[in-house]
C-alpha cells in the first residue's frame, strides 16, 4: 500500500474499533522494515567492497 492509497482509505480505516492501535502498528512495521532494509543494503555493499579489495 502506498501513501496515496492509505490517504484515500483513511476515513474508512479510522472507523474500525481498534483503528488507532492498528495504524500505529502499521507505521511502526513500515519504519522497522525500512530500517532493516537499509541496514541489509549497507551490509551487502560493505561485503562487496571488501571482496573487491581482496580480489585486487
Amino acid at each position: 500500500m502506498n501513501a496515496d492509497r492509505l490517504l484515500e482509505l483513511y476515513e474508512q480505516i479510522s472507523k474500525a474499533p481498534d483503528a488507532i492501535v492498528r495504524l500505529r502498528r502499521f507505521a511502526l512495521n513500515l519504519a522497522v522494515s525500512a530500517c532493516l532494509r537499509e541496514a541489509l543494503f549497507h551490509k551487502a555493499m560493505e561485503q562487496t567492497s571488501v571482496k573487491a579489495v581482496e580480489a585486487a
